[in-house]
């Protein structure tokens, strides 16, 4: 789980130890597809651990089995449907349960994406009839994997995805449909500029210039990320975070800062604290004695989600 997830008890602070469950994953070039049974238990992805481990994908479940209720959010029911970001805090109490799990890279698809962004740490119902043909379509695909080729398998995962694809832009026209004329490939193209470009200027004259676009199409296309400033901040700092953990980093913290794009010492300082509420100093001690585990099957795991 730790591949994917922090794990501790109901009600403990420490992680916890020998946890029973399974989980078996299969890999295509861009997606991975598994199926996972646990005992009770806490799955959080925080600040930590988004910023360590770097992972951009997105994570569909539908649940066989149990569910639990999410921190400030819905509570999962046998038979629903789950979307996960894993680049934005995640904590989800968990019952016994087995689901059915894509786990899909950001970049794969920006439209998909569009759609799963705006659906992070929501349910569908299980009772949807379009969700209930995700979850058959899903059953069938890992019940009867051993029956295909490689070929015939990769196929059958994509047209999955595309059946989840469309099944969520059905089921949620509301809130998945653009309100803009701006693609959502001309979004995921200014954010894979922008993540590019972390240490460089990247005012919202800089950026319409490059694209050749309004500030009114700008600012839209980044409303759900509270504006383009802030979404620019919060990758920067995101950036700086996975600097201070790396081991053997000798660069000083204003150096890091720099790098990050930051211009004021003071002000990274400032914003760097009151978004994951410590210093910088705090979190460098922290990288230096982070150990992670990662052999035999999780060191395969972890490969896989980075070749994603």
């Amino acid at each position: 789980m730790e591949a994917f997830f922090d794990v501790k008890g109901f009600g403990e602070d420490a992680p916890l130890q020998g946890i029973q469950g399974h989980i078996a994953l299969l890999q295509t070039n861009r997606t991975i597809f598994g199926k996972v049974s646990a005992q009770r238990q806490t799955f959080y992805r925080d600040n930590q651990k988004i910023a360590s481990d770097s992972l951009d994908h997105f994570i569909v479940q539908v649940f066989l089995k149990g569910g639990g209720p999410v921190l400030d959010g819905p509570t999962v029911q046998n038979g629903d449907l789950f979307v996960i970001d894993m680049a934005r805090f995640h904590e989800r109490l968990s019952y016994p349960f087995t689901n059915l799990s894509f786990i899909i890279p950001r970049d794969r698809d920006p439209s998909l994406s569009h759609i799963l962004e705006r659906l992070h740490n929501k349910t569908l119902p299980g009772r949807h009839p379009l969700v209930a043909m995700i979850r058959r379509q899903m059953t069938q695909l890992w019940d009867y994997q051993d029956d295909f080729s490689i070929a015939q398998m990769e196929l059958a995962m994509e047209n999955t995805v595309e059946l989840i694809k469309a099944t969520l832009n059905q089921s949620n026209p509301a809130s998945c449909e653009a309100t803009y004329n701006a693609s959502p490939a001309l979004g995921h193209a200014i954010r894979d500029y922008i993540e590019q470009n972390l240490g460089r200027p990247l005012e919202v004259e800089r950026l319409v210039a490059r694209f050749q676009i309004s500030r009114a199409q700008l600012y839209r296309l980044f409303a759900q990320h509270s504006g383009i400033s802030r979404y620019v901040q919060e990758r920067r700092l995101m950036m700086a975070y996975r600097l201070l953990l790396q081991k053997g980093n000798s660069l000083s913290i204003f150096s890091i800062a720099a790098t990050c794009g930051f211009k004021s010492e003071s002000h990274f300082s400032n914003s760097f604290r009151a978004r994951f509420g410590r210093t910088a100093q705090d979190v460098r001690a922290e990288g230096n004695i982070l150990k992670l585990r990662t052999d035999g099957d999780r060191k395969l795991l972890d490969q896989w989600l980075s070749d994603l």
